[in-house]
């Protein structure tokens, strides 16, 4: 930004230097204000983006032999799971929360393991947050304690298909998935899927980025343009 360009620019077209002078002033103070609501609006994109990325994360480190088909996800992806998943953004909370309402840890593993699930019960041991009423109400999860097996099988069976429809959002792979389930070995078609579409720098990095030259911009509209104004009106 070239203040005094403007400046100069406009005294040779005749404007008064003084009000000239006022006149960028204020143009440095609306820029100054809307700089910092920029700022504040890439710092709740990095929270979210980051959020994502610890989630992501922690699966990862907990299932490093099904993760497979998740290690090519961008994050730009995982911030659409998550607005996807509301308002319980979250996989792993969704899926221990289930795990508590049903109540039945044994019967759940058991499910998992018949389905080759295998990776599913670690999601159990992992720190949640209680899902609140209304939240299982609308996925369709609430159980009564007095069904059935078959009943909470059914239900167990809906909550696993909820899960990975979430994994799904992106891209086409509920086809792939349910296909090659059982072959965790091999997933070059969603290799290549992801490949289409795949980032070459992660959102976060971007939105970092993005933070640090307008973090810039304004200690250069802050802390030297203003300060020159000033000094130029005598204030």
């Amino acid at each position: 930004m070239n203040i005094y360009s403007e400046l100069i620019k406009a005294v040779e077209q005749g404007t008064n230097f003084e009000v000239a002078a006022i006149n960028l002033k204020s143009k440095i103070i609306h820029l100054i204000e809307t700089t910092k609501q920029e700022i504040n609006l890439l710092k709740q994109q990095e929270i979210l983006l980051q959020t994502a990325c610890n989630y992501y994360n922690r699966l990862a480190q907990n299932f490093p032999d099904r993760i497979g088909f998740l290690q090519n996800i961008s994050l730009r992806d995982m911030v659409e799971l998550r607005t996807y998943a509301r308002p319980h953004p979250i996989i792993i909370p969704v899926v221990e929360g289930i795990s508590i309402i049903l109540n039945e840890k044994e019967k759940w593993v058991n499910f998992c393991q018949k389905l080759n699930f295998n990776w599913l019960p670690y999601l159990m041991n992992i720190d949640h947050n209680a899902l609140s009423e209304q939240t299982l109400q609308d996925l369709g999860l609430i159980v009564n304690a007095n069904r059935d097996n078959i009943s909470q099988i059914y239900m167990m069976s809906r909550a696993a298909g909820e899960l990975f429809r979430w994994l799904v959002t992106t891209y086409d792979w509920a086809i792939i998935i349910r296909d090659h389930f059982t072959q965790f070995s091999n997933f070059k078609e969603v290799d290549r899927l992801v490949e289409k579409d795949f980032l070459e720098y992660s959102s976060l990095c971007a939105v970092i980025n993005s933070i640090k030259n307008k973090e810039k911009e304004l200690d250069l509209l802050e802390n030297i343009e203003l300060p020159r104004i000033n000094k130029i009106l005598g204030l």
